[in-house]
């Protein structure tokens, strides 16, 4: 797991999920911090002289960070400073030269999200990312649990399989719940297509079924061939982005799984896409599926 730290209060965030999550999933975490300023010695191997510098700072913000003095020491993370590259362009490389299977990175309610989309680092690693980003609002405290579900939203296309199955690994390192959200865009009697994953020929058609209803029904038939116990599945209508972060504010959501990248998906960040409203909105870490993890089993 390799968690991006720039000192900032989106970072505390960060390094809070980041530490929970590795502890749980007794993963190997790595802490990243990039200066954009070069250095006459540049490094990014850990124990090298500039990193030694850095570690201590680090290991102060992380201390602070997580309330409890020694913490940095306990957790054990490799560190790596990168000086003299665009943050985006050393994490997505750093991530894979340790072989990270999940990138963690903070946002700020001013400075990060809100202006994501005009090239932040946050935007460009989840659009560039080949493994799972998981975006953590500034001054988030909420995380999966017994009464904060795991909310994956669904679109049918060949990258659902792959949140379902990120969904589940994260709800079993909390013991969470896992919820299905699925947005119907258009007028309720309009045609359903479920990208080729189901078809309506695959749902028994009863007597006064709607869209809702359908949808419904090919949610749980999908949550049932992915072997998810759902807790609940919901229907929504209208437009997706605002739909979702809804619910997960209704239900109050530890986390939302959604996937993007692909041809389908919640549309690729970028301005004006699903995926961008909910990660600007979220009130809840956002964990973002790529499509490079179709049919890839998640890492537990």
């Amino acid at each position: 797991m390799l968690c991006a730290l720039d000192f900032g209060r989106d970072s505390e965030a960060a390094a809070i999920r980041a530490a929970d999550l590795a502890e749980r999933s007794r993963a190997k975490l790595h802490l990243v911090h990039v200066d954009p300023v070069p250095r006459t010695s540049i490094t990014s191997a850990p124990g090298g002289p500039l990193n030694q510098a850095f570690a201590h700072r680090l290991a102060v913000a992380v201390d602070t960070a997580l309330g409890a003095p020694g913490a940095f020491d306990v957790l054990g993370p490799t560190v790596h400073v990168v000086h003299g590259q665009a943050a985006s362009d050393a994490v997505v490389r750093l991530a894979d030269e340790v072989g990270a299977d999940l990138l963690v990175v903070g946002t700020h309610a001013v400075r990060g999200l809100s202006r994501a989309f005009a090239g932040s680092t946050a935007a460009e690693t989840i659009r560039r990312s080949a493994v799972p980003v998981l975006v953590v609002p500034e001054a988030c405290d909420r995380a999966p649990g017994p009464s904060g579900p795991v909310l994956a939203a669904v679109d049918f296309s060949e990258l659902s399989a792959p949140t379902l199955a990120h969904s589940a690994a994260l709800a079993t390192s909390y013991g969470a719940a896992v919820q299905l959200v699925h947005v119907l865009d258009g007028p309720a009697d309009a045609p359903l297509d479920f990208g080729g994953l189901l078809t309506l020929g695959d749902i028994q058609e009863g007597p006064g079924d709607d869209a809702r209803a359908r949808t419904g029904r090919a949610l749980r038939q999908l949550a049932s061939g992915s072997e998810i116990d759902a807790e609940a599945v919901h229907v929504a209508t209208g437009y997706a982005g605002v739909a979702i972060v809804r619910l997960a504010e209704e239900r109050q959501a530890g986390a939302i799984v959604l996937g993007t990248h692909g041809r389908t998906g919640w549309d690729r960040v970028r301005p004006g896409s699903v995926a961008e409203w909910v990660l600007r909105h979220a009130p809840c870490p956002v964990l973002v599926i790529p499509a490079s993890l179709v049919a890839t089993p998640p890492v537990r």
